[in-house]
């Protein structure tokens, strides 16, 4: 017996098919009398020892309640809210820091679902319908391969020799086997993360992508490969241009500078980017190899003589650097923003050009003003910085495509709301996140084709166990910011973490790495 069944020939299944497992024993549910019935078409699109994917007939405002139990009688039930007619059960979901799985090999489980209110709040999630009648699912006998294969498996074009892909996480602590080919043999790529760069392509060409989860290290198949799904690379020559945006957190505290430079370092050039905004890369002298240096010298330097920073003048920690082999500087610019503390707060600008395309672009670096996410008195100085770093857009960016990055000190759960964030979006600027104040449906609407690891917070506090949100969406206080007219191949929140969901060894930062890609128009 395989570790997974497949019982559809689409991911999410042709509601008309008849559930292909065993039903267990039913009970009816009694709806009241202004209810819809519940969902029909429930049924298990694939099934593993330690994981089930459900989907049924779409109702309502396309929201839903699903739970599950281990008994016929639905007693004691888990719940699980989500948007679109598709759910999974499985380590990842409900209690995604748990490493062990919710589910066990041979056993069988009860499924409903009801159609709720698309709200943000769980009170506010009221009911459409009354819930289905319960279909019995029993998961594989056999542990060999407990993962579902991923699915939500997605490819663009790059550009001429590379495709931006991503696929549904299998939670922390696994990595993926990417196999593609034009015809004849699979060729491999294995990757840490739920998607990334497909590169060494060729131009013009289509590709045929599968993709199955992994162990870490030895490459053990942990799921069969998912349906095989095609994307074409681009004719022309142009590639995207990759933008990080990184909190390196200033010299103090624990794990030292010394401890924590190399991977940092590390973790940046491993987005191979072209540009790279930095905040809390301070002036501040650290020793290093018995010789002092400011730490924004020692990034720099652990960076390689490609990059260099635009503004050499004093802007705290805010820097920006640039690969100088892919991009050239048309003009720079700083200006010190209002604050509320003693730090003096930066915007740090530049016109960029690219070499391969000619086009140039506008990107600006901020840390705005740190201290309470609760309190009107930060929230209203944040949005008096956001202002003034839209006021440098508005008189240096002469119409050109324009990226807003850094540390905003605030996010969705700012109160009373997220400031600095609004004031953006009403200014044109585009989140390719979809990262909206209070929404539940967090990235329903991100313009990112690709998004990997999006889910974990961009904060991460030294917290060892990741912090991870029931959004599809973390909760982010780090932005990277684009006007309409830019697209974005893909978005990565970086996290290193092991099956448990915590960080594996040193932890470079209070924040997680976020990168783009994006694409000058």
């Amino acid at each position: 017996m395989t570790g997974r069944t497949r019982l559809a020939a689409s991911r999410f299944g042709a509601l008309a098919l008849t559930l292909a497992l065993a039903v267990g024993s039913t009970v009816t549910t009694t709806a009241p009398a202004s209810a819809a019935s519940g969902p029909g078409g429930l049924h298990a699109t694939e099934v593993s020892a330690r994981a089930i994917a459900l989907t049924w007939s779409k109702m309502g405002e396309d929201a839903y309640r699903v739970r599950f139990s281990a008994s016929p009688n639905m007693s004691s039930p888990e719940t699980w809210d989500v948007i679109g007619n598709y759910s999974e059960w499985s380590r990842t979901d409900g209690n995604p820091t748990v490493a062990a799985s919710r589910l066990s090999p041979g056993a069988t489980y009860y499924f409903q679902v009801k159609a709720i209110k698309k709200a943000t709040t769980s009170s506010g999630r009221t009911d459409l319908s009354s819930y289905s009648s319960p279909v019995a699912v029993t998961t594989s006998d056999s542990d060999d391969k407990p993962e579902l294969a991923p699915a939500q498996t997605k490819a663009t074009a790059g550009g001429a020799d590379s495709l931006f892909v991503s696929w549904r996480t299998r939670g922390p602590g696994v990595a993926y086997q990417l196999q593609y080919k034009t015809s004849g043999d699979w060729a491999s790529r294995y990757f840490d993360a739920p998607g990334g760069v497909l590169d060494g392509l060729a131009a013009s060409t289509t590709y045929q992508l599968r993709v199955r989860v992994v162990e870490k290290g030895s490459h053990d198949a942990l799921s069969d490969f998912s349906d095989t799904w095609s994307a074409a690379t681009k004719t022309a020559s142009s590639t995207g241009i990759s933008v990080v945006s990184y909190n390196v957190r200033k010299p103090t505290g624990s794990p030292t500078w010394n401890q924590r430079r190399e991977i940092i370092a590390a973790s940046i050039k491993a987005q191979s980017p072209d540009v790279v905004a930095l905040q809390e890369a301070t002036p501040v002298s650290v020793t290093v190899d018995g010789k002092k240096v400011r730490q924004y010298t020692d990034v720099l330097n652990l960076l390689g003589s490609k990059y260099d920073y635009v503004n050499n003048d004093s802007t705290s920690g805010s820097r920006l650097a640039f690969d100088t082999t892919r991009l050239s500087k048309v003009s720079e610019g700083s200006k010190i923003l209002a604050k509320l503390g003693s730090s003096r707060r930066y915007a740090v600008w530049a016109v960029l050009k690219d070499k391969v395309t000619g086009k140039s672009f506008f990107v600006i670096n901020t840390h705005l003003e740190p201290g309470s996410n609760k309190s009107s008195k930060y929230n209203n100085v944040r949005i008096k910085q956001a202002k003034q770093v839209l006021a440098l857009v508005d008189k240096y960016s002469g119409g050109r495509p324009v990226v807003v990055t850094g540390d905003m000190n605030s996010s969705r759960s700012a109160k009373p709301n997220n400031g600095p964030y609004i004031k953006y979006i009403k200014a044109g600027l585009i989140d390719p996140l979809d990262n909206a104040t209070g929404s539940w449906a967090s990235g329903e609407n991100a313009i990112a084709e690709n998004i990997v690891d999006a889910e974990y917070n961009s904060f991460n506090a030294y917290a060892s166990t990741a912090r991870r949100t029931s959004y599809p969406i973390g909760t982010n206080v780090d932005y990277i910011l684009v006007s309409k007219d830019v697209r974005v191949s893909l978005w990565r929140t970086v996290v290193n973490l092991d099956t448990a969901g915590k960080f594996a060894g040193t932890i470079p930062s209070d924040h997680n790495l976020v990168t783009a890609t994006i694409h000058l128009p």
